[in-house]
């Protein structure tokens, strides 16, 4: 969780280059506690993020919305300005839903514009995994790349629910970062 940073095939020389540019640890101080996030008519908004990006999410629970038992999901996804600063290109980035059949989205952006799209329909006190990846050429101390943005939120929706989590160990969000030489 947090910030990760990877390089495949790269000597020890790019090693030393990036640590400056890219952090290669884990930040533990910004790891969720939770499995899942739960939009309730309390906690209706979510954002989540770190040197990799920021996730925000939000779903409207009101009495028309839990009368229709119709929950769309909009959500915006932001490379970090570090990494987006690399880009030597635009970006490739798709998203889809593990449990709502047919939900798909892919953009081409330049890196560090919002990307935004509308997860439906959802289902009470149901989980769902969404997830985006975002790829593009990347140019770093003078060595062509591909870098690679990902996400993962695990939420589901209970609009009764007192609190936003489930407790587990494993977190509710996760977005990661590598790059290729």
């Amino acid at each position: 969780m947090g910030r990760k940073f990877a390089m495949v095939a790269a000597g020890a020389g790019m090693a030393t280059l990036l640590a400056g540019v890219v952090p290669a640890t884990a930040d533990a101080a910004a790891k969720p506690i939770t499995k899942s996030f739960t939009f309730s008519k309390k906690h209706q908004h979510f954002q989540y993020g770190n040197s990799a990006g920021k996730l925000s999410a939000q779903i409207g629970v009101s009495k028309a919305s839990v009368r229709r038992k119709h929950y769309p999901m909009p959500w915006s996804f932001v490379i970090a300005p570090g990494v987006a600063g690399l880009a030597t290109g635009k970006a490739t980035c798709t998203a889809g839903n593990l449990q709502i059949h047919g939900y798909h989205d892919t953009h081409v952006i330049w890196p560090g514009y919002t990307w935004h799209s509308t997860a439906k329909p959802h289902k009470t006190k149901k989980g769902y995994t969404l997830w985006g990846t975002c790829k593009f050429p990347v140019q770093v101390g003078g060595r062509p790349g591909i870098a690679t943005v990902s996400f993962t939120f695990k939420y589901r929706i209970d609009p009764n629910a007192r609190t936003t989590a489930q407790a587990a160990s494993a977190p509710a969000v996760t977005v990661n970062s590598k790059i290729v030489f």
